[in-house]
């Protein structure tokens, strides 16, 4: 059962990549939806075994949103840097040619090839419109009792189990939920994560290519 609400990951029990592996194992969920500015592997093969037992299992299906992580220094704050059109390709490609070959990664890279084949089982997509700085973690579909996460962590694995990072979790399905009647209410994790969703490019296939 998890009581924190504030996730920092000072240490083990407030570690997000704790709380994603308890939440991973929880049959309640038969959908994972996870917006995140990156996400690298070995972030995944740290989670690799309550993400494949998921995956494996029927009816069940992920979703992973990227978006471009902007680095700004503080000259470029009146004139950001606009989205790299080759994001996020050339940097995958690079972490992954950097990464030593090992056969955890190479157990990884089967799982999501394998789910990727699935139809709905694995979907990925890019958001090009805008820097997609927030990340957001929905465990649960629209018709499940479902928890929300946002705070600072990337889907990382130094921002699940390294960096000093803040995330809040919200346990009210009411909130999570959330459907708005008209955009002068607050949009909820649902809303934000569906909103985004629609008006993102597919990129499993090239995700597939890569990897």
């Amino acid at each position: 059962c998890i009581r924190d609400r504030l996730i920092d990951n000072s240490t083990d029990n407030y570690q997000l990549g704790y709380v994603l592996k308890e939440l991973f194992q929880n049959d309640s969920f038969s959908q994972i939806s996870i917006a995140s500015g990156y996400w690298d592997l070995p972030g995944m093969v740290a989670i690799y075994d309550e993400l494949k037992a998921f995956l494996e299992k029927e009816n069940t299906s992920f979703r992973l949103l990227l978006g471009e992580e902007p680095s700004v220094r503080a000259y470029q704050v009146k004139n950001p840097l606009k989205q790299d059109p080759d994001f996020p390709e050339k940097f995958l490609k690079k972490d992954l040619e950097d990464l030593q070959l090992k056969d955890e990664f190479h157990k990884i890279a089967e799982l999501l090839s394998k789910c990727l084949n699935e139809d709905n089982k694995l979907e990925i997509r890019v958001y090009r419109k805008s820097f997609l700085h927030a990340k957001c973690y929905i465990f649960g579909s629209d018709e499940e009792n479902a928890i929300g996460i946002i705070g600072s962590s990337n889907f990382t694995k130094q921002g699940l189990f390294g960096n000093l990072e803040l995330n809040q979790l919200e346990d009210n399905n009411a909130t999570v939920n959330f459907i708005r009647k008209n955009l002068n209410q607050h949009p909820s994790h649902r809303v934000w994560f569906e909103d985004l969703w629609n008006e993102s490019e597919p990129w499993s296939r090239m995700f597939k290519e890569e990897v």
